[in-house]
């Protein structure tokens, strides 16, 4: 099992392995090209293992901590300073390090 493995599986990796050392490299290049045209900085492990739903919002200094696989789903919103390490329902509320839900909210509605 490859160290990139035994991450998805949640198991002890280490970090400093050449292929996952590498593809950190590779997305601070990229997180350092996005963040220099945008006003609020983002960050993340690798950006490789995050699935992001439709009206997705990240706040002010959101970690995605995403050395396994994550999954935000729509319309959920993170607070300001969160740090996501597993998966958020649609259609919540999360905040905290780590980041948990506090409420559902509600899907909009017509008038």
């Amino acid at each position: 099992m490859t160290e990139k493995e035994k991450s998805y599986a949640e198991l002890l990796y280490q970090p400093n392995d050449p292929e996952l050392t590498q593809d950190r490299n590779v997305t601070v290049r990229k997180l350092q090209d996005y963040n220099s045209v945008v006003q609020q900085s983002l960050f993340c492990t690798y950006g490789y293992n995050t699935c992001v739903g439709d009206n997705f919002f990240l706040n002010v200094n959101g970690k995605l901590m995403d050395s396994g696989k994550i999954t935000i789903g729509d319309n959920s919103v993170i607070g300001a300073g969160s740090v996501v390490t597993k998966d958020i329902p649609a259609n919540s509320l999360a905040v905290g390090n780590p980041c948990r839900v506090i409420r559902t909210l509600e899907q909009n509605r017509e008038n």
